[in-house]
This record gives structure tokens, C-alpha cells and sequence, in this order.
């Protein structure tokens, strides 16, 4: 799902006049496609680490849950924890700081 999201915002990147303004709803709509893209690729991601978890229930069922167990703290390690989420913070509130400031002034 998310290599077609990504395929579409290229299409869209890509068919963009490059000899005009392009306008804030096409900007939007583009983003907005591969942020798509982008969130229906870490759901994949994480179902991969998942069916590792879930192989681990043929060895034993303690094996099962102690590697569950071990996947979501990764995973939550890994969606909140880490630098790269404080990145994409940082970047989200400057975002939002500079659109307020579109807004108001």
C-alpha cells in the first residue's frame, strides 16, 4: 500500500508546473500523500517485527510473550524515545509555529 502512496506522490511532485506558483492546496494535497505513505509504511514495518514474535510461539509460549513483550518496548523505544521522533517533533512545531504565523500576521 504505502510503495502505491509513494508512487502517487511522485506522479504528483513530478506533474507540478514548474513555471508558476504552485498553490497551498496542491502543496497540501501532495504532502498529505506522502505523509499517507509514509504512516502505512511504519504499520508495515511493524507488522514485520510482529511476525517475528509470532514465530517465536512455536518455540514456546513464554518464548512467544517474552519476544511480544520485547517488540513493543522496541517499538515503543523507537515511536517515542528516540532522536529521530525528537526531530520530527521539533520539525512538527516549527511547522506549526511558522502556518500560526501565516495565520495571523
Amino acid at each position: 500500500m504505502s510503495l502505491r502512496q509513494f508512487n502517487h506522490f511522485c506522479i504528483m511532485l513530478g506533474a507540478l508546473d514548474h513555471d508558476r506558483p504552485t498553490s497551498d492546496e496542491v502543496i497540501e494535497a501532495i504532502a498529505q500523500m506522502n505523509a499517507l505513505g509514509a504512516k502505512n509504511f511504519n504499520s508495515g514495518i511493524r507488522a514485520y517485527y510482529f511476525s517475528v514474535a509470532t514465530v517465536a510461539w512455536f518455540v514456546s509460549e513464554w518464548v512467544g510473550v517474552a519476544t511480544c513483550l520485547a517488540t513493543v518496548l522496541v517499538l515503543a523505544h523507537r515511536e517515542f524515545f528516540s532522536s529521530s521522533h525528537r526531530t520530527a517533533a521539533s520539525a512538527a512545531l516549527i511547522a506549526a509555529r511558522h502556518r500560526q504565523s501565516k495565520l495571523s500576521g
